[in-house]
């Protein structure tokens, strides 16, 4: 998970959120993804109902925050709102299947930073 900021000189700024913010932002989604489970296929429409059932579990605004998925599922439903750089997309990556397993890009950045840093 990341804020974005665009700036006067026409220039974007994109900040990591704490990683206890991410936690939360994680079962959020996640809530919201099996609540709005039957929109999956609804394209547009689906994106628009996970969006504004993501607002309504978290509570308060989500304009300046973006999600990089590492589930191929979860980046076909997200909502435009909630997407960073277009150059960037998860969309091919493979679905985390039946298990639900699939974990958001910040999640396995800080681990795999974690890890580096241990090792060190």
């Amino acid at each position: 998970w990341w804020t974005h900021e665009d700036r006067d000189d026409g220039t974007s700024r994109f900040e990591r959120v704490e990683e206890s913010s991410e936690c939360h932002l994680n079962d959020v989604f996640r809530q919201a993804l099996d609540a709005t489970w039957r929109h999956a296929r609804a394209g547009a429409a689906g994106a628009a109902e996970l969006f504004v059932e993501f607002r309504r579990l978290l509570g308060c605004g989500v304009h300046a925050l973006r999600c990089v998925p590492m589930d191929g599922e979860v980046a076909r439903r997200l909502p435009p709102e909630l997407r960073g750089d277009e150059r960037i997309s998860a969309v091919r990556l493979p679905s985390a299947g039946a298990s639900g397993g699939g974990q958001l890009a910040g999640s396995l950045l800080q681990r795999a930073k974690t890890t580096v840093v241990e090792l060190l």
